[in-house]
């Protein structure tokens, strides 16, 4: 096997071994960084990556399957490290553990000398909804907040929507009227005519439904819970127990919030740093 360092233009067989947008990223002329794994005349492998600040940061990485357990993956990155300028301090990959064969991401890196690093209270988590019916706060009856989506008129939706991404705040992509939200489960707090507050369940995400982060002021916890009750008795009537519900903290207080309500829930995102 041999690596080469990508001339000029990104070719179209090597688009599959590379994640989505990176393509996109080489043609708007973003300084990417993309290595080539080969056998013979076979490209069966890619590592594609930019720096960020005194780190190169790991977008891509991926070896085609009937070419693994034969060192390529190795290779990319022992072939990364040789290349990188002076000025690099170390290198930095995230991966989310979506599939069975993403559990072995952790042994090879921890052999490369990558360390695990802490997740400042920013993490993806997955549960499942039977899981999430066993939780104190869900598996008895209590009180439940908030109108599901399809009895909320567009125009509150869709003002809510411009709100939140006016005041960054998290949202599906394409706002709270995309197709791919479940409309009769996702649910929001309407005062005055106004939504300040939602939940929503969203189909984009392939490893699950992803449930929008949690909100992290604390103050509005019987809030949040009042309407996950909402939201969770309205996927139990639409959803098996084994159906895996992804979401994600943006802080401290959210993780905390998560772990609380779902204590089932497990964090299924790395970081993994190495210095030069």
């Amino acid at each position: 096997m041999r690596v080469n360092v990508l001339p000029g233009e990104l070719s179209e067989k090597y688009h599959s071994l590379l994640l989505p947008g990176i393509a996109e990223q080489i043609k708007a002329d973003m300084p990417v960084t993309v290595l080539i794994l080969s056998e013979g005349d076979i490209a069966c492998g890619a590592l594609a990556g930019y720096l960020k600040g005194s780190r190169f940061i790991i977008s891509s990485l991926y070896v085609s399957p009937e070419f693994r357990h034969k060192g390529g993956g190795r290779l990319l990155l022992e072939t990364l490290f040789e290349q990188l300028p002076e000025a690099v301090s170390g290198v930095e990959i995230s991966y989310t553990e979506t599939m069975e064969e993403h559990q072995t991401l952790q042994p090879f890196l921890e052999e490369l000398d990558f360390e695990a690093e802490p997740n400042n209270g920013e993490a993806i988590y997955a549960t499942t909804l039977g899981e999430i019916l066993q939780s104190p706060f869900f598996a008895n009856a209590g009180k439940k907040i908030g109108v599901p989506f399809s009895r909320i008129d567009t125009s509150v939706l869709f003002s809510a929507s411009k709100e939140a991404e006016a005041a960054n705040k998290p949202l599906p992509l394409g706002g709270l009227l995309t197709d791919t939200i479940d409309r009769n489960v996702s649910v929001a707090y309407i005062r005055n005519g106004r939504a300040e507050n939602f939940i929503t369940v969203d189909s984009s995400c392939e490893a699950g439904l992803m449930l929008l982060p949690l909100e992290a002021d604390v103050s509005k916890l019987p809030l949040t819970i009042g309407m996950l009750r909402s939201l969770i008795y309205g996927m139990k009537e639409r959803y098996s127990p084994d159906t895996v519900i992804i979401t994600y903290s943006l802080n401290n207080v959210n993780e905390a919030m998560i772990q609380k309500l779902f204590p089932a829930a497990r964090a299924i995102s790395y970081t993994y740093y190495r210095s030069v």
